[in-house]
């Protein structure tokens, strides 16, 4: 395990970049799990804190794998950026299965606040309603490859389905909001 922290203060403005570079770290070895669970990965992570309480978060992972040697389970290697601050959020996430890309004009708390209130929104009375509701502006794209014998050896009481994608987004301009999910060849037996 290789670590690197290092941090500086401009005016009122303070970053810390920490880098860590992990390869086969046995969390059962360290007692920190208790089944054989190892770790590999390349990570980055800059936080700022600035003085009007707003942050900027950058997280960089590169070839995350969590092998689970007692499980059918391991993990393909994985691809993730985040960066979130001051009107903006972005999100992209790659590996073998699965890709998701996420872009919104707000910091990932209030993208995140929004989504939890909107059904609220939607089954409310609007025109009795006193509290301002504001969606940002956000655009979601992603897809997973399911292996139909992976699906039906750990969900065999789900539907089998080969792939998953997930496409919208919201427009201020517009107002709308959209998503579409799109499931091709989904077989589905009885469901109980």
């Amino acid at each position: 395990v290789s670590l690197l922290a290092t941090g500086h203060v401009t005016g009122d403005d303070l970053m810390v970049d920490l880098t860590a570079d992990i390869e086969n770290l046995d969390l059962y070895a360290l007692n920190l799990h208790d089944t054989s669970f190892i770790l590999k990965s390349q990570t980055n992570l800059v936080l700022g804190m600035h003085p009007d309480d707003a942050y900027d978060v950058e997280l960089h992972l590169k070839s995350l794998d969590l092998s689970l040697r007692d499980s059918l389970y391991r993990m393909h290697p994985v691809d993730l950026t985040f960066k979130t601050g001051r009107g903006n959020t972005t999100l992209d996430l790659e590996s073998y299965f699965y890709q998701l890309t996420l872009a919104a004009d707000a910091n990932i708390t209030d993208v995140a606040d929004a989504f939890i209130r909107l059904p609220g929104y939607y089954l409310s009375d609007r025109s009795l309603d006193t509290i301002r509701f504001t969606m940002p502006e956000f655009s979601l794209s992603g897809r997973l490859e399911y292996p139909r014998t992976f699906a039906s050896l750990l969900f065999p009481e789900l539907p089998v389905f080969e792939e998953f994608t997930i496409n919208g987004g919201y427009s201020k301009v517009t107002d709308k909001l959209t998503v579409d999910l799109f499931f091709p060849l989904l077989r589905a037996g009885s469901l109980q």
